[in-house]
């Protein structure tokens, strides 16, 4: 009862707060709105944990690739909505840039799935979900599966260090900024976000 607890909580909360704040008019504050987008993309981030802490096995082959882009969007998507917070008004779709790394891991996870035969996929399955340590490494497909995942994990790291700094110093500039033109910076700074950051590790 407690593991379930544990396993699907982050889940319920993040697409409570992806509904209700999606369902907020988004010319009002695109913030919001986006903010809610964030929350969905970490609510597909929780439902794919949930399948590798249940290890369910014959779903997980689907669930693997929304976990690799949910995972390495996190912190994009983050800094896209502190760029909305501070120095953007609008949505600029040049930010889908970010998304760029996220979408290749993906798709190349979703590709090799489908490349591999149901032996391949339940070997590969059964070895990371069930640490079953099986003698695959001359299946082609299996390795290049391996390494995609591993080379994921690498630019998710790297991602975290940049976004960390690139967010913190757009968190400075803003409120720079903003002390320049108020006396009384009561709720008009954005040092909050600072603090969201780190959880996102």
């Amino acid at each position: 009862m407690w593991n379930d607890l544990i396993i699907y909580t982050p889940m319920y909360v993040t697409f409570f707060w992806a509904l209700v704040l999606l369902i907020t008019k988004r010319e009002n504050n695109r913030a919001r709105f986006f903010l809610g987008i964030f929350m969905f993309v970490a609510f597909l981030l929780y439902l794919s944990h949930a399948h590798f802490f249940k290890k369910l096995n014959s779903t997980f082959h689907i669930f693997e690739p929304v976990y690799i882009f949910a995972s390495l969007s996190v912190y994009p998507l983050y800094y896209w909505y502190i760029k909305l917070l501070s120095v953007e008004s609008g949505y600029k779709w040049i930010n889908l840039r970010l998304l760029i790394p996220e979408a290749f891991f993906a798709l190349t996870s979703c590709v090799l799935y489908s490349l591999m035969s149901t032996e391949e996929r339940l070997l590969y399955i059964n070895e990371l979900l069930l640490n079953k340590k099986l003698n695959n490494s001359d299946l082609f497909l299996i390795s290049i599966q391996k390494i995609n995942v591993t080379v994921s994990r690498i630019v998710f790291f790297i991602q975290v260090l940049f976004f960390l700094v690139k967010g913190q110093k757009l968190v400075k500039q803003y409120n720079r900024q903003i002390a320049n033109f108020y006396s009384n910076l009561e709720s008009k700074t954005i040092l909050w976000v600072n603090f969201f950051l780190i959880p996102l590790w």
